[in-house]
């Protein structure tokens, strides 16, 4: 049913007065209870509204129906009041009811109780009887807490509308419900539910009516959740928020680049937020086999068809490292703002680079977007691009790009493209790398990889061990030089090393180093190289009692016994 139809609907059962039980379900998040309390004021200012009292009831967490009965009486406001909180006020206007209804001999039973608490329990039992011709909503009703049944819920509200002459919509995830409860509702709602409403709207709706603004990165939001299909409204919020933090960071780009942050961001963030998404997984690990033509004809179900066109269609090709950063932040629950600046700076550069010289994406869309005959046109401007380019192109990107003139059988233009690649590239020794690449495990081709390492073993690492160790600390990350180097060292290095420490960096060397085989991921290495800084500490304990009692202090007693 369409949202027009919804609230069309609902706007008739507000202004009718016959008692019915009206049944409002959707998905999580789809703005159910939002968009109730929207139209319900809208019809409260059109004078739409047939009864004049109110009353919201949550079951999340309501374990009794005396619990339930109690919040419907203790809840009741005015139509004209709806929106604002019940209050001591309209408390004391709904026990003048019920001491109304009850009247003064029954109020003189109560205080004449001898506990208060049993006159609590009475009140609570008695304070339904003034509940009649009222309009409520019932939400969460998969929420409920564990002792109240189903039947007995769906019991009371048959109750409210047959013998109390009220008006009852219920909110709920029906595809939360499991279970009893979910035999017992399907047994039952037939009976009790007069009119059940599919609340599913579309994206462009829950997008209006959650982001409101005019920036231009609210703009850019908006056009990004309708493109993805974005319809929960407690993911829109919380893409919002990410949002919201990340565009003041990055003021003073252009906005080009602010427009592909919020694009990421929205992406990202409905994959770690949203079930129905393309997984994170997918995102870092599997989109390029599709891109790049990777997969080597490799079976793809129909959910990975179905994601790889709604990205094609989004625009959206791999994650870059400003897009890495940015999903650490989602992550972790916070952003590193140098960082971000410090990736967008990268990404700026290279899509300035692009806009100047005809980019590596553009070249390889002669590829991706045509059934053309053009073999030879895509291998001539694939070839030019990276040579234009070749500071933005990626190792990923040049993976690619040799394996595709491979495939097409041509072997001697791919051995060129990354001779000339490697002869253009500039780089320190980091770069080449592939240990500390973060989509290593894509660089598949063995040529690409032996290029890659020869460049990388053709550096000397002219670190000491100790700066290795102190970065190592400091990042709780490990590169592969820093494995590399530190494999190097003996027992007895590092014995040397650790007695030369002084100050207040000592222990994080120490600890670095004892504890690399829980940070790296070269785990048999990264073992060895633990066990002997242990070991080298255990020496140093047989040098006197003092330095025994403070390599205690380093290593627990059983690894230092072992």
């Amino acid at each position: 049913m369409s949202t027009a139809l919804v609230e069309k609907e609902i706007e008739r059962f507000l202004a009718s007065p016959e008692p019915e039980v009206l049944c409002l379900r959707g998905k999580w998040g789809v703005g159910k209870t939002y968009s109730w309390d929207t139209i319900l004021r809208r019809a409260r200012d059109k004078n739409g509204i047939a009864l004049s009292s109110y009353a919201y009831v949550s079951l999340f967490g309501r374990d009794s129906l005396d619990q339930l009965k109690y919040a419907i009486f203790e809840n009741g406001i005015s139509i004209q009041d709806i929106g604002a909180d019940p209050t001591v006020e309209t408390f004391k206007s709904n026990t003048a009811a019920l001491f109304k209804r009850i009247g003064k001999q029954s109020f003189s039973f109560l205080q004449n109780l001898p506990q208060a608490g049993d006159y609590a329990s009475e009140l609570q039992s008695l304070s339904f009887l003034s509940v009649r011709d009222r309009l409520i909503c019932i939400d969460d009703l998969e929420r409920m807490g564990r002792h109240l049944a189903m039947k007995d819920v769906l019991g009371l509200i048959s109750d409210l509308r047959d013998q109390k002459h009220c008006k009852v919509v219920l909110i709920l995830n029906d595809d939360a419900l499991e279970g009893s409860d979910r035999t017992e509702f399907e047994l039952y709602n037939e009976k009790v539910i007069d009119r059940s409403l599919v609340f599913a709207p579309e994206a462009n709706h829950s997008v209006s009516v959650s982001v409101i603004g005019e920036n231009p990165a609210q703009q850019n939001l908006r056009a990004a959740l309708v493109a993805l299909g974005i319809a929960n409204i407690r993911i829109i919020k919380k893409i919002e928020r990410l949002v919201a933090h990340v565009a003041p960071v990055l003021k003073d780009f252009d906005t080009v680049l602010m427009r592909h942050a919020v694009r990421s961001l929205t992406l990202l963030g409905w994959s770690a937020y949203s079930k129905d998404a393309p997984t994170i997984e997918f995102l870092r690990e599997q989109r390029s086999k599709h891109v790049f033509g990777l997969g080597d004809g490799e079976t793809q179900s129909d959910v990975v068809k179905e994601w790889n066109a709604l990205l094609d269609g989004y625009g959206f090709t791999t994650l870059d490292e400003f897009d890495l950063e940015l999903l650490s932040g989602i992550e972790r629950g916070f952003f590193d703002d140098a960082k971000l600046v410090f990736w967008a700076g990268k990404r700026d550069e290279k899509v300035k680079a692009a806009l100047a010289s005809g980019s590596f994406d553009e070249a390889w869309r002669l590829y991706t977007d045509s059934f053309d005959d053009n073999e030879a046109d895509v291998a001539k401007e694939v070839s030019a691009a990276i040579r234009k380019n070749v500071q933005f192109v990626t190792p990923l990107n040049l993976n690619a790009a040799v394996k595709m003139l491979k495939d097409l059988n041509r072997p001697l233009e791919a051995a060129e493209m990354l001779r000339n690649y490697m002869a253009l590239r500039k780089d320190g020794r980091e770069f080449f790398d592939l240990a500390s690449y973060p989509f290593a495990r894509d660089i598949t081709d063995a040529d690409v990889r032996a290029a890659f390492d020869t460049r990388y073993n053709g550096f000397t690492d002219d670190r000491s061990a100790a700066d290795v160790l102190l970065g190592i600390a400091k990042t709780k990350s490990c590169a592969h030089s820093d494995i590399s180097m530190l494999s190097k060292l003996s027992v007895e290095d590092f014995q040397t090393l650790f007695k030369a420490q002084k100050g207040s960096d000592r222990t994080r060397i120490i600890h670095a180093a004892i504890q690399l085989d829980r940070i790296a991921k070269a785990e048999d290495e990264a073992k060895a190289i633990a066990t002997a800084a242990k070991d080298a500490l255990k020496n140093i304990a047989k040098e006197s009692p003092l330095n025994r009692r403070r390599v205690l202090q380093l290593l627990d007693r059983k690894t230092f016994e072992a």
